[in-house]
C-alpha cells in the first residue's frame, strides 16, 4: 500500500502540473486575445479611411475591379468631369455625387467618430 505521505506527494506534483497547464493556457488565452485586438484594430484601418483626395482615388482604383471610367461614368450617372473632381477637387463635390460613385464600385461612405487613437 501506498503510504500517506506518498499518496500526498503525487497529489501534490498532480496540482502543481494542472497549475502550471493552467498558466501556460491562461497566457495562450492572452496572446489570442492580443492577436485577435491587433486584427481587429488592422480591420478598423481598413474600414475608416479618412475621406481625402488621395484615400478616394485610392480605393476608387481598388476597388472598380477593372472597370473603366466611362463604364463608372455611365453606371453613376455622371460627367466625367464630376468624376474627375472626385479624384483632384474633392472638396467640390457634393456628397450625393461621392456616395454614387462608390456604391456603382461596392463600396458606402459613412460618418463616424475620429479615431484619434485614443480608447474610450
Amino acid at each position: 500500500m501506498l503510504s500517506e505521505a506518498s499518496m500526498s506527494i503525487n497529489s501534490t506534483s498532480k496540482i502543481d502540473a494542472l497549475i502550471a497547464q493552467r498558466q501556460q493556457m491562461s497566457q495562450r488565452l492572452k496572446d489570442i486575445d492580443d492577436q485577435l485586438l491587433n486584427q481587429i484594430r488592422e480591420s478598423a484601418k481598413l474600414v475608416n479611411v479618412p475621406v481625402t483626395n488621395a484615400a478616394v482615388a485610392r480605393l476608387i482604383e481598388q476597388y472598380s475591379a477593372g472597370m473603366s471610367v466611362t463604364d463608372i461614368c455611365l453606371i453613376a450617372n455622371l460627367s466625367p468631369t464630376t468624376y474627375y473632381n472626385i479624384l483632384s477637387k474633392l472638396d467640390t463635390v457634393k456628397i450625393k455625387t461621392l456616395q454614387t460613385v462608390l456604391n456603382t464600385i461596392g463600396l458606402e461612405l459613412y460618418v463616424g467618430e475620429k479615431n484619434t487613437g485614443v480608447r474610450k
